[in-house]
């Protein structure tokens, strides 16, 4: 019986150890940069059409580019870690308030299912 509780303690520390060490990933993984933004930043984000940009998770710094005779961003999820160069409408991009890093910004839901290429709004550095 005591050797059987041992085995079980030991099992459960050497799980519990396992989780907590991918804690700090995940966590960082899902931010993806959107806390350090979105009470000054990301929850002002409104689309010309009255959409919000952002529902708490969506929003985080990106890159973007100018691809022939249209701009594209990227998207980087757990689901595509990579990223995905998206084309955007230009009644995606939010123009106020601009970019308080200088930087490309965008709101995109997770990538995968039927929202796989879908994203909300594109903030641009005011150069591009």
């Amino acid at each position: 019986m005591r050797r059987r509780f041992l085995d079980h303690s030991v099992a459960m520390m050497a799980l519990s150890s396992a989780l907590i060490a991918l804690v700090p990933a995940a966590a960082q993984h899902i931010s993806n940069g959107h806390d350090t933004w979105h009470d000054q930043f990301y929850r002002l984000l409104v689309r010309a059409d009255g959409f919000p940009c952002c529902s708490g998770v969506d929003c985080r710094p990106t890159t973007g580019k100018v691809v022939d005779d249209h701009y594209e961003v990227l998207v980087k999820d757990e689901h595509v870690p990579g990223g995905l160069w998206l084309r955007y409408q230009p009644g995606h991009v939010v123009k106020k308030p601009i970019s308080p890093d200088g930087g490309w910004h965008v709101c995109a839901p997770k990538q995968w299912g039927h929202n796989l290429g879908k994203l909300y709004c594109v903030v641009m550095p005011s150069e591009a």
